[in-house]
C-alpha cells in the first residue's frame, strides 16, 4: 500500500491510499483520476446544495428529521425529480400505445408527483436512496393497476 498526499479539484488537499503492484505505473494513473475529483466534503455539500436547489425550483415541501437527516434526504430527491420527470414523458410518449390512454397516463402521473410532493419524512428518502426515482415509478404503476382492476389482478 502506499499512501499519495494529493490536491483535489476544490483545492483542498487529501491523502489517499492506494493498494497493489505499482509495476506499470498503475498508481499514477489512480492519483491523476483522483486529482480530478473534489474532496468527499466538498462533493457532499455541492450534492446538498442542488438537492436545495431542486427543493426551491418545484416548489417541494420541507422535509421533516433531523438537519443531517433533512440536507442527505433533499440530495435524494434532488437526484430523483430529473428521473420521475424522464418518467413522466416516458408515459405522456407512450399515450395510444397498446391501450395506454390519457386517463391512465393521468393516474400514473400523479401518483408519482404525489410522492414527490406527499413524502416529506426525510426517511423514507434515505431508506430509498439507491432506488428513490424506480420507488416513485412503482407506486405509480401501482396506483394504475389500483385502477385498473379495482378488485385486483
Amino acid at each position: 500500500m502506499a499512501q499519495y498526499t494529493i490536491t483535489r479539484t476544490c483545492g483542498h488537499e487529501d491523502t489517499i491510499n492506494i493498494t497493489g503492484t505499482n509495476v506499470r505505473n498503475q498508481h499514477r494513473g489512480e492519483v491523476r483520476r483522483q486529482e480530478r475529483r473534489a474532496c468527499l466534503a466538498c462533493h457532499t455539500a455541492a450534492e446538498h446544495r442542488a438537492g436545495a436547489r431542486v427543493t426551491a425550483d418545484l416548489d417541494l415541501p420541507p422535509l421533516t428529521g433531523s438537519t443531517k437527516q433533512i440536507a442527505w434526504a433533499e440530495a435524494i430527491r434532488g437526484r430523483a425529480a430529473p428521473a420521475v420527470e424522464r418518467h413522466v414523458e416516458e408515459l405522456v410518449a407512450s399515450i395510444g400505445v397498446n391501450g395506454f390512454t390519457p386517463a391512465f397516463c393521468d393516474v400514473w402521473i400523479d401518483a408519482m408527483r404525489e410522492v414527490l410532493t406527499g413524502r416529506t419524512d426525510a426517511r423514507w428518502w434515505i431508506d430509498h436512496s439507491d432506488d428513490a426515482a424506480e420507488a416513485i415509478y412503482r407506486i405509480g404503476a401501482a396506483a394504475l393497476r389500483a385502477v385498473v382492476y379495482p378488485d385486483g389482478p
